[in-house]
């Protein structure tokens, strides 16, 4: 039964102790599982440690015991601040000592002068001033606003939408602690009609349930209004007494007010209506919070405020903090657009495609990235500030350059050259350089103009992103970002100090700008890039240019250097870092067997299809194996060949030379032991010795030569990067080697053709299990594989029903990717006036049934064509513009545009859709596959949001889309993902090292200081996070720790929610391991809602017919089962034997496992002929694998007569039945066989391939990292 793997985790130090393995990765050194040699870098000027502080908050009597590392700056305390009911609206003070000296909070704690451990440090009142008291009205308005899911919606302030807490109804870390196990009766813990299996319609699970119901709730109201009023500004004798900012306040008991806001704090005016007076009321005390002011004057504020702080409380801070980049939802339900006077006017005077600082002030994106990379790391803390600065500039930039691109799009910002087309047009807007994704210089001309520019956007960013984190040096990058938005593709770039002062030609001083014409090779580039072309597997290579003069360069003659003003030197347009991928281009090779023949080569019409790196990798791999290997043949050959030689006059000591076996091979490390050792022997043997290492390097050469390597003395794969490239003249010098780039490519497209697509198939069969388009696509590309080949695998899946579901997201993701490119060049043309009706009506030709979708055209567009002749008004013009925009989409209907589909699938993945009778064209393509999966899909790589509502794609009468369904159009990115990268690459790798050595406790204080540091790092929502906190779970569950394991894995859940998506695969296993942990923490009914949620969304993501969901309903089987509840265990419990006997075969291991658990349920329902059929297909299929005498053999057969001995006595029993028994007699009958639940948890754990470690020696402490440290 296929398992979900843990990621690599990466651990690091913990804030508050002196020392940890993780502390400095590249100091790591593991000679064993014990890692005892584990070294940590020391901070030579400040030892880390924990200190505790008193904090005395206004309004607190007590001061405020806080434990701090050393190492933590003193503004990070503001946060723990803003957290505490009593001052959460304060934000205009500051941190001072008790002698009233104002402290750098800028500075770190442990260097702070008088700040030591028990140190009292005060928060004092400052005063205000204008820019302190909006943004003190906009941290009022979040706290009124704070749970209100309107945010999430639409991504708002980087808020994003979990349902945790309203699936369990309960603290489930709270009653996980009371370690009690409850009695819960079989009504709690029924599951939902739509989720018993074979109740679903063929729509799938009803899809208003992915929202829990109290999501649509208002947050509690406190105000009616809040308000800037209209007498602002203050006039100037009032700006001399202290007058800032007016504010109109209306409250629930109906009130209006006018507060004044001014230097000391925030007052009630007499100004009434439209008379002026903004002399205080003597009624109302002046006080420094607003809250604190309304608090007086409104006794429903007060109350209801002081509610929203209890449910603060009582929310895990997870649900609150804002993810580092947007997330945002596919579906959203329909909310009420209320009157908010503060929100129209924050839209009115929003500076919309201006700058959104003060001339001088704008930021320096390149600056900022560039400085942050250059920041020290010589101790552990410079190294996790220095991660730290990159990752939040990163975010930074994402954030504004996704504003910036949608408002360019929207027509907001005005373009650097307006009088061009609007795909040439460029734009610099928040110190950002925006350009569209197009060929506006021809520079793609030859590679395969817009297509080629537009997927040269997407390979860039992924080898920037390669680039940096090789930690380089000496050479530097652009924050980039792409952006696609309204079917256009948007490329977002810091600029390089002194671009714009000059022009391209002069500025470039390495590569070519003219596709090859003009190539510049700078000496101070060509020995930077020297160093990585080895990391980038790139060779080196000589170019003609214009004036027939060979040029050497290391890298594609796209790749481009500039020297900037700062004297950087920055390289641009990584486009060509990876081979090109020859199965997708046309060429002269012949290589190809005929079964690949048959699908390649494919032409996608452009240069750029490029192997992934994950691929290069491991073809790099496969190729150092062979290698050595080879060299030892070889060896041993030469070797062989020349005792022959010398022994031709002795026979028989010729006949004494033993043959090499195979196995005698040895690995590279021992190889190279082995070679090392031999350069350095010398002595009596030194003939020998110089005759072995004569031998050994020409067994290298030999090696070399037949796997390719660029070097001809030792193994170096390279791939030429310009190869097939239709605009590169090569040298002269380079027609032997251009023979040989061509076999080496040629060579790692066969292999993944040959050996990894086919062994990715085998791992689908059983160790990893995709359900949606995003996991599938992780899983391909993790392995190297790009989507291009989606439709090259459908071919060799097609008729394998264990591997139906691949072939399903095949299918899927095949439909799926077609439809959005025909979508965003359709919506490309269209105004934003049709947008909703061009989208729905796109909709309805692609999923809906009705066979003559007509769409919404605006009326004053229904001209007659009678009107056609009579005189022009106006603005015909406009009209005209707006019937062309129509044209475009007004006329599709489904037979066109699943024609254009099928055609564009069979040209780019070179596969056909088979075609099935049905009413309805979209069902004659799409067959079985589930439409509410389709649209889920279409919208998540669309960016396309949609109306929470059931709809009826079976409908042939009516529109499954209207306008109104159509929400809103988001922003889909692609941007660098900075990474903590002197930990992430060994931080698991310790942890599973001290796991397998049996120091349970030592692993699991890798994983916290793992922890510590990636929120230190990325704050408390990250990957890496989740990945650490789900490893902790995993860790305590597996030592017998439920309680501990439910708390961890609550957290992981919640940050899966927020991440990855409320219905993501991450988010699904997440919930299924919650619902064990909680089944052990005794927790059966929370066990089950939660099980109940994973099921829910496997059925809503994929369907029914997915692997995972015999697991998952063998989980809920059981579970179901110790409460009691035989009737519904069954039920879910044979749909999991379906699924078992489907995709693994009726004699398959895991459908022995499934026969037994319904024997067992089946006995203790007394129904002892179903389970005795059910445990004689497991004795037969263990017999049949296992013979006889093994011991699962023999406890099923033992089980089988139990289950025959307890038949016989109920047959008995029921004869004297018939006889004329009495009612007393029958208390005697047979009640089954009974299984306690210790028995039933080892089912569990063996179903969820879980196992059970030592317990853990010491305990571990409950305070995590998710608090202030």
């Amino acid at each position: 039964m296929p398992t979900v793997s843990e990621p690599n985790v990466i651990p690091t130090t913990n804030d508050g102790e002196n020392a940890g393995p993780l502390a400095d990765a590249s100091s790591v050194q593991s000679k064993g599982p014990n890692g005892d040699n584990d070294t940590l870098e020391q901070d030579s000027n400040m030892e880390a440690r924990e200190v505790t502080l008193q904090l005395s908050l206004p309004g607190v009597p007590e001061p405020l015991k806080l434990n701090v590392s050393t190492y933590e700056r003193l503004m990070e305390l503001r946060d723990y601040i803003s957290d505490r009911p009593e001052t959460c609206d304060r934000t205009c003070y500051s941190l001072q000592s008790v002698d009233g000296v104002r402290l750098d909070e800028l500075v770190l704690i442990g260097k702070l002068q008088d700040i030591d451990n028990g140190a009292i440090i005060r928060l004092v009142d400052e005063e205000y001033n204008l820019r302190d008291v909006k943004i003190h009205l906009r941290r009022l308005r979040d706290l009124l606003t704070n749970f209100s899911r309107a945010n999430a919606y639409t991504a708002q302030d980087n808020m994003s939408l979990t349902f945790l807490s309203g699936v369990t109804e309960i603290d489930i870390e709270e009653e996980a602690l009371k370690k009690g196990s409850t009695k819960e009766s079989q009504l709690d813990c029924m599951p939902p009609n739509y989720l018993i299996p074979d109740n679903s319609n063929s729509n799938g699970v009803p899809l208003c349930s992915l929202y829990l119901d109290d999501s649509y709730r208002d947050p509690l109201q406190c105000l009616k209004e809040l308000s800037t009023s209209g007498w602002n500004p203050p006039p100037t004798n009032r700006r001399l007494q202290g007058d800032l900012m007016y504010i109109n306040v209306e409250t629930l008991e109906g009130d209006i007010y006018n507060v004044t806001a001014s230097i000391n704090g925030f007052f009630v005016n007499r100004t009434k209506d439209l008379t002026f007076d903004p002399t205080p009321q003597s009624e109302f005390s002046l006080n420094h919070t607003l809250a604190g002011l309304l608090s007086k004057i409104s006794p429903a504020f007060k109350k209801n405020f002081l509610l929203l702080q209890k449910i603060s409380l009582k929310t895990n801070p997870l649900e609150l903090v804002p993810t580092p980049y947007q997330v945002f939802p596919w579906v959203v339900p329909r909310l009420n657009h209320g009157y908010d006077k503060q929100r129209a006017e924050d839209y009115s005077f929003a500076r919309v495609g201006y700058e959104e600082h003060l001339g001088g002030q704008l930021r320096d994106w390149n600056d900022d990235f560039q400085s942050a990379k250059e920041m020290p790391t010589e101790t552990v803390q410079e190294k996790i500030e220095r991660d730290r600065t990159i990752f939040r500039v990163n975010t930074d930039f994402v954030a504004v350059a996704t504003k910036g691109a949608m408002a360019i799009v929207d027509g907001n910002v005005v373009a650097m050259n307006p009088t061009e087309p609007e795909r040439l047009r460029l734009y610099i807007w928040n110190n950002i350089f925006f350009s569209f994704a197009v060929d506006c210089r021809d520079q793609y001309k030859q590679l395969g103009g817009d297509i080629a520019a537009y997927r040269a956007a997407g390979q860039d960013v992924r080898a920037i992103d390669f680039f940096q984190r090789l930690d380089s040096d000496g050479l530097y990058t652009l924050e980039t970002a792409v952006i696609d938005y309204c079917g256009r593709r948007i490329i977002a770039q810091s600029l390089i100090p002194g671009i714009l002062n000059r022009s391209q030609e002069n500025s470039v001083i390495y590569g070519s700008i003219d596709s090859g014409l003009t190539v510049a090779a700078d000496e101070a580039f060509v020995e930077q890039l020297k160093k990585y072309s080895q990391l980038f597997r790139v060779r080196p290579i000589k170019v003609v240019d214009k004036s027939d003069q060979d040029v050497e360069i290391w890298s594609s003659i796209e790749l481009k250097g500039i020297l900037g003003y700062d004297r950087r030197r920055y390289i641009v347009d990584l486009i060509k870092t990876l081979p090109v991928d020859v199965n997708f281009i046309e060429n002269d090779r012949n290589s190809q067997d005929d079964k690949t023949q048959k699908f390649f080569p494919l032409n996608h019409g452009h240069f750029l299809s490029r192997l992934r790196r994950e691929l290069v990798e491991a073809f790099f791999t496969g190729r150092y194996m062979l290698y050595w290997r080879l060299v030892a043949i070889y060896s041993y050959t030469d070797k062989q060949k020349q005792s022959e030689d010398k022994n031709e006059s002795d026979p028989k000591e010729s006949e004494s030379l033993p043959e090499m076996p195979e196995t005698s091979i040895l690995p590279p490390e021992e190889i190279n032991e082995i070679n090392k050792n031999n350069s350095v022997d010398n002595g009596s043997t030194n003939d020998q010795n110089q005759d072995g290492n004569a031998v050994q390097i020409e067994a290298k050469k030999k090696a070399a030569a037949a796997v390719g390597s660029y070097s001809s003395t030792e193994f170096d794969i390279r791939f030429n990067p310009d190869l097939f490239t239709p605009n590169v003249k090569f040298s002269d010098s380079e027609k032997d080697t251009l023979e040989k780039d061509k076999v080496m490519v040629s060579d790692a497209a066969k292999f993944l053709v040959e050996n990894i697509i086919p062994r990715t198939i085998e791992e689908l069969k059983s160790v990893t299990s995709p359900i949606d388009s995003i996991s599938f696509t992780d899983v391909l590309h993790q392995r190297g594989i790009n989507i291009r080949y989606t439709g090259y695998i459908a071919s060799l899946i097609a008729d394998k029903p264990e591997l139906t579901y691949v072939y399903k997201l095949c299918l899927t993701e095949m439909i799926a990717r077609t439809a959005k490119r025909i979508f965003k060049e359709l919506i490309r043309h269209t105004g934003f006036r049709f947008l909703s009706s061009a989208i729905s009506h796109f909709l309805n030709c692609f999923l809906g049934s009705v066979s003559n979708p007509l769409p919404n055209i605006p009326n004053d567009l229904r001209a007659s064509k009678k009107k056609k002749n009579k005189k022009k008004h106006v603005k015909s013009h406009n009209l005209t513009q707006d019937k062309s925009d129509l044209a475009r989409w007004i006329s599709l209907s489904p037979e066109d545009l699943w024609e254009q589909l099928s055609s564009e699938i069979s040209t780019y993945f070179g596969y056909t859709i088979p075609r099935v009778q049905s009413d309805n064209v979209p069902g004659q393509y799409l067959g079985k596959l589930q439409r509410i999966s389709i649209l889920r899909t279409f919208c998540m790589q669309t960016g396309v949001q949609i109306v929470l509502r059931e709809y009826a794609f079976d409908n042939k009468k009516v529109l499954t889309f209207k306008d109104d369904d159509i929400v809103n159009i988001v922003p889909r990115v692609k941007h660098l993902n900075p990474k903590a990268l002197n930990y992430t690459e060994t931080a698991f790798e310790i942890a599973q090292q001290r796991l397998q050595a049996g120091q349970i406790q030592e692993a699991l204080d890798v994983l916290l200081e793992a922890l510590a540091i990636f929120q230190q790092v990325y704050g408390p929502l990250h990957p890496d996070v989740f990945a650490c906190f789900r490893s902790i779970a995993r860790v305590h569950y597996s030592c017998d720790d439920p309680v501990q394991a439910v708390c961890f894995q609550k957290k992981a859940t919640i940050v899966s929610e927020r991440l990855f998506g409320i219905d993501s695969q991450e988010t699904i296993i997440a919930y299924v391991h919650l619902a064990l942990y909680c089944h052990a923490a005794g927790q059966k009914r929370v066990a089950l809602r939660v099980m109940y949620r994973a099921r829910y969304l496997t059925c809503l993501v994929f369907g029914e017919d997915h692997p995972d969901m015999a697991t998952i309903d063998s989980n809920i089987g059981l579970i179901l089962f110790t409460t009691e509840n035989s009737q519904n265990a069954i039920k879910f419990l044979v749909n999991a034997l379906k699924i078992q006997q489907r995709y693994y075969g009726g004699d398959s291991i895991n459908a022995a496992i499934s026969h037994h658990l319904l024997a067992i349920v089946k006995s203790t329902a007394c129904d002892f002929r179903s389970a005795m059929q059910h445990e004689k297909q497991v004795f037969n299929i263990y017999n049949l694998k296992f013979g006889e005498k093994d011991d699962r053999t023999k406890e099923s057969s033992e089980f089988l007569n139990r289950l025959t001995g307890q038949a016989v006595v109920m047959q008995k029993k029921i004869n004297e039945l018939t006889a004329g028994m009495n009612h007393n007699q029958m208390a005697n009958l047979p009640t089954g066989i009974g299984h306690d639940n210790r028995q039933i948890a080892q089912f569990i754990n063996m179903i969820n391939g879980l196992q059970n470690l030592s317990p853990i020696t010491s305990s571990v402490p409950e305070n995590n990292s998710d608090g202030h440290n």
